[in-house]
């Protein structure tokens, strides 16, 4: 009986420690797509630069249904951004999609390329928020590395706040 005891104590503090290790990573942001990073063709394209992607599943749309919503902000080196919305119903689950496409100047992509150098913009300075229903993703080029932020503090935040309402209202 006493070897019993022995190997539940055992089990049961190495699950103990195996869930509090998960918590504690759950909490980081890695440079890593992570398993709420969007499946998504445009974020494997080599020519991407900057994508900003948000989602929530708290919306409605003009004909009154409920819903997710996401949109997303792409900006490829070549000066080359797309601007998607869409709306999931959630009760036919069915999607609908719309996109904006517009051409950058070069000094606007050297403004965006200048505020992603901020080095307040790095995995250890933007940990991840834990947010309930929505989510703010930002994928970025730094020194040839790809970096993934999700939802991150405000003081990161506000970088990607200016990069997205620079690129929107040129």
């Amino acid at each position: 009986m006493q070897k019993t005891n022995k190997v539940f104590k055992i089990l049961f503090w190495a699950v103990l420690t195996g869930i509090l290790v998960l918590a504690w990573y759950s909490g980081k942001n890695t440079d890593q797509p992570t398993a709420f990073a969007p499946q998504n063709v445009r974020l494997s394209d080599p020519n991407l630069l900057y994508a900003s992607l948000t989602s929530s599943g708290l919306c409605g749309n003009e004909k009154g249904e409920r819903g997710g919503c996401s949109s997303g902000l792409y900006v490829y080196a070549n000066g080359k951004s797309v601007k998607e919305t869409g709306f999931t119903n959630e009760k036919t689950m069915k999607k609908s999609t719309s996109s904006t496409e517009k051409q950058l100047d070069t000094s606007m992509i050297s403004q965006v390329k200048k505020l992603l150098d901020d080095p307040l913009l790095s995995v250890e300075n933007c940990p991840m928020r834990e947010i309930m229903d929505a989510g703010w993703d930002y994928y970025f080029m730094m020194n040839d590395k790809q970096i993934w932020l999700r939802n991150p503090p405000e003081k990161c935040e506000a970088i990607f706040t200016k990069i997205d309402a620079l690129i929107e209202h040129q």
